[in-house]
């Protein structure tokens, strides 16, 4: 069982493709989770991704990471993670509705 989301990466570089390819060779779940450009392969159980990715990006401490990750229930479950030299930042979605507007009705 588990908890599935779907996640893709933006690598801020002149080399993305490459750092992709050394993240999805040396991590499983990466490999599963996304295609060679950084986006989204196949929903997938990745617990660890954010210490994962703190980690790694302490390997390129220059480049800004941006995941994003929309978890299976969707709605509010989903955030765009920053990471950059072992940092984070998570960035939840906020969902709002108007107010309401008597002139609107029809």
């Amino acid at each position: 069982m588990g908890y599935y989301s779907n996640f893709s990466l933006g690598v801020y570089h002149a080399d993305a493709g490459a750092i992709i390819a050394d993240l999805r060779e040396h991590n499983e779940y990466a490999h599963k989770a996304m295609d060679e450009a950084g986006c989204t392969q196949d929903s997938t159980k990745w617990y660890e991704m954010d210490e994962d990715m703190k980690e790694f990006s302490k390997k390129y401490p220059e480049v800004l990471f941006e995941m994003t990750r929309q978890g299976e229930s969707g709605g509010e479950d989903q955030c765009i993670y920053y990471f950059k030299n072992g940092k984070k930042q998570e960035c939840w979605a906020i969902i709002t509705f108007p107010d309401f507007d008597h002139d609107k009705l029809e």
